[in-house]
């Protein structure tokens, strides 16, 4: 029995641009020698939908001889309702045809390809996916052919801070001493650290029915995957009572209304990644800090989906002046006087308001597997 185990060097998160480069290790196990036909490898981007809700175009549906390979089934999970269209690949590349492996003997192949420019980050959403994979087939004389799909993660430079890098002027002095150039990802992530480090502080006045309720300050609204959303309320401006404040986090998806089946009524996906409630019956300022998990996606939009982050703020005032409270007076023993207490309300009038801080979340190059490998027994 051979084994073929399909090894990245790097975490399995990449730059859209990056060079992926991984290692195919063939391993003989068996008494006899064991042929391998051919070995062929492709990285393609596929994007599944929910076909009940979403339709796709015919062009999408329709196969690319130049792109596609043999080895690369066109489809989603049919279990769960899922077509998929690949949107993105490279071209297939033969590794090699026709090796013999020994018994205990083991070869290396090794594997390299530039991440293609252009499409979408990786995003596992709730209508629609798309999902990045190295795909590698692996056929012997007479049997059909196998294939093992490892997936990787792609993250992609904003095209705002994309743009500078690729007009930045370049040196062409053939006296100075030419030093190695940092590849065009690294200056796309050190772009994206600078941008989601700038404090720019905003302050925002909530009002309802001409009335000031609070202010909100942020001291940017730019974040990274990974990064701690932080804000601050304050009420001291506040006409009314704000008896409390809950700060959630959530991204918002939103499906393109062409794509959409007619006889489907679609709203935007709401998730909530973090959630704070504070009291501020006896607060002036509150802060508040969500954490943002580095495996969820960034900001993004395409033809099919758009993808953005808010912080939606939940407030609960009193209309009316505080009424029903007393104190109580409470000896403090011996020598040690009367102290009072003060009872809140029963009962209170209140209203709710709801108010929304649209956010950019920027792409942090992060993996949850430190070197994915997948296995394939031939």
């Amino acid at each position: 029995m051979a084994e073929v185990t399909v090894r990245v060097d790097s975490n399995g998160a990449f730059v859209a641009g990056d060079t992926l480069q991984c290692q195919l290790i063939f391993s003989n196990k068996d008494t006899s020698p064991q042929t391998i036909a051919w070995v062929g490898a492709q990285i393609h981007c596929q994007r599944l939908v929910r076909e009940s809700v979403l339709k796709l175009k015919a062009s999408e549906q329709l196969s690319s001889p130049i792109t596609e390979t043999a080895f690369f089934p066109n489809r989603g999970n049919d279990a769960i309702g899922e077509r998929g269209s690949s949107i993105l690949s490279t071209r297939s590349t033969v590794l090699l045809c026709n090796v013999t492996i020994n018994p205990s003997e083991t070869k290396t192949v090794s594997y390299t390809e530039i991440i293609p420019l252009g499409g979408p980050p990786s995003f596992h959403g709730h209508i629609v996916r798309y999902v990045y994979k190295l795909a590698v087939g692996v056929q012997k004389p007479n049997c059909p052919a196998q294939i093992t799909r490892l997936p990787i993660r792609v993250i992609q430079i904003p095209d705002h801070l994309r743009r500078p890098l690729l007009a930045s002027p370049q040196i062409s002095n053939p006296f100075l001493v030419s030093e190695e150039c940092e590849s065009a990802s690294e200056l796309g992530l050190e772009a994206i650290a600078l941008e989601s480090c700038k404090r720019s502080t905003a302050s925002f006045t909530l009002t309802a029915s001409g009335e000031c309720i609070g202010r909100v300050v942020v001291p940017r609204t730019s974040y990274r995957l990974g990064d701690e959303v932080t804000a601050i309320f304050d009420c001291s401006l506040s006409v009314h009572p704000v008896l409390q404040v809950t700060a959630s986090l959530v991204y918002i998806e939103t499906i393109n209304k062409e794509c959409v089946l007619p006889s489907v009524t679609l709203k935007p996906v709401v998730t909530q990644v973090a959630q704070q409630t504070k009291s501020c019956t006896n607060s002036l300022i509150t802060h508040y800090s969500l954490p943002v998990p580095p495996t969820l996606a960034q900001s993004f939009s395409d033809s099919t989906v758009k993808l953005h982050w808010e912080i939606q703020f939940h407030l609960l005032i009193s209309r009316g002046l505080w009424t029903n409270t007393h104190t109580v007076q409470q000896s403090l023993g011996p020598g040690g006087g009367v102290a009072e207490l003060w009872s809140g309300p029963s009962s209170q009038n209140v209203d709710t308001i709801d108010w929304c801080l649209p956010v950019t979340m920027l792409p942090t190059l992060y993996s949850e597997d430190p070197m994915p490998q997948q296995t394939l027994q031939l």
